[in-house]
């Protein structure tokens, strides 16, 4: 309150006007950058980074890690103390009180497990595959969460450019009605060509509502996705320039098969199969425990050792031992069908790239043709040769021509943001 008053002075200084001035520029300039508009790599290293969804999922590395030293913890030392007293004093030895050693047999005794066919090392190694199929978990994790980062991205860039071409027709539109208000009163034309005019800026009108609605709406999708709070601008000029984009299917096959992080997935749970399975079969041999023992008998010392080693007439771990077996069998089916999956999506989607590549060649010759009847219907409409309807038609017909080339270039990019989701690429995008 006492700053509002202190601006309210009638004879304001103006040293602090400037000075609220600058910090208000400051602030502005400060909110403009937070709005620094994204382009589709910045996108997804973003997502990469700050998705909370994947922040949590990365804490599962730590709990698998812990695993690995639960696993090297070797078995603690077992200290048994037995003491018998002497009850009856008829028995005691004469002289002796009832707490004298003489009438006193205690038994100390310390022993260890021994873990036997290389159990801890086995422990060790199934932690380890399980932290391993852990990281592969994350890494197909972040595989999808690009490939949705990415696909909300380029819807983004679609409703932008469909924006600005909206905007583009809206402005025309608007020339025209300017043009025809003046030739209705010079009565060049009807009213009714008018009213036509208007009811196309009036759609358009409606069109750029719902789009930048739509907008608005995929804007928050990827604020979420990439782990912010402020709203999220894109680039809409950023395109990928995939047009010249060639690898042969073999080799993309052969990039996919060891990068692809489901296989990789499928291959790290195979792996924590084989070496359950080895655990679960040293787990049919015996612990042996074994020590020492000191045993006081009326203070006479005696010492021993102790052993104990479970017979495996019955429980050899046989069931463990035959449900690995069929994970393990599962686990090289899962493999054989992820191997399978690839194979078929790589194929489809590099199929899809190559027939986008052609449609976007033969759009770029309908949007010259369809420009060049615009320019010419234009210019007779103007010169009274031609009707407002056929003028109309040809503006709505570049204009859907140019919304389909958008579409195209959008299905193009979305079709090589495929090949890389299902060769397994994606998670290098940058790269590309």
């Amino acid at each position: 309150m006492a700053i509002l008053n202190f601006i309210s002075v009638k004879h304001f200084c103006p040293q602090v006007l400037k000075f609220i001035t600058c910090v208000s520029l400051f602030l502005i300039s400060g909110h403009c950058f937070s709005q620094k508009s994204l382009m589709l790599k910045e996108a997804i290293a973003m997502a990469d980074s700050q998705n909370i969804y994947l922040k949590a999922l990365k804490y599962n590395i730590d709990i698998a890690e812990a695993d690995i030293i639960t696993g090297g913890l070797r078995p603690n030392l077992n200290f048994n103390n037995q003491s018998l007293q002497l009850l009856n004093p008829n028995y005691f030895t004469p002289g002796t009180g009832a707490l004298n050693n003489r009438n006193r047999q205690v038994w100390y005794q310390l022993t260890k497990q021994f873990q036997l066919a290389n159990k801890r090392k086995l422990k060790i190694d199934l932690a380890k595959e399980n932290v391993n199929s852990t990281v592969a978990d994350i890494e197909e994790f972040r595989r999808n969460l690009s490939l949705e980062v990415a696909n909300v991205w380029l819807n983004m860039w679609l409703l932008k450019n469909n924006l600005k071409l909206l905007q583009s027709s809206k402005k025309n539109i608007d020339t025209l009605i300017n043009i025809n208000k003046v030739r209705l009163k010079n009565e060049v034309i009807t009213p009714v060509e008018l009213i036509r005019t208007e009811v196309l800026a009036d759609q358009y009108d409606l069109d750029e509502k719902k789009t930048r609605q739509e907008l608005y709406f995929q804007s928050l999708n990827l604020a979420f996705l990439l782990g912010i709070q402020d709203s999220v601008q894109i680039r809409s000029s950023d395109t990928l320039d995939v047009s010249n984009y060639f690898m042969p299917l073999d080799s993309i096959l052969q990039e996919s098969m060891r990068n692809r992080t489901d296989v990789v997935q499928a291959l790290a749970a195979l792996r924590v199969s084989e070496a359950n399975l080895s655990l679960q079969k040293a787990f049919s041999m015996p612990n042996i425990e074994a020590g020492g023992i000191y045993n006081p008998q009326n203070s006479i010392p005696y010492g021993g050792i102790f052993i104990t080693v479970p017979l495996p007439f019955f429980d050899r771990n046989q069931g463990e031992i035959q449900k690995s077996k069929v994970v393990k069998t599962q686990a090289q089916s899962n493999l054989e069908v992820a191997q399978a999956n690839v194979r078929k999506e790589v194929t489809i989607a590099y199929l899809a790239f190559e027939t986008q590549k052609r449609n976007l060649g033969e759009a770029k010759d309908i949007l010259i043709k369809s420009s060049r009847v615009l320019n010419t219907v234009r210019y007779a409409y103007l010169k009274g040769n031609t009707t407002i309807i056929d003028y109309l038609e040809a503006r709505r017909s570049l204009y859907d021509t140019q919304k389909s080339y958008n579409s195209i270039l959008y299905n193009l990019n979305q079709s090589f943001i495929n090949l890389l989701f299902y060769s397994g690429l994606i998670n290098s995008f940058n790269k590309f």
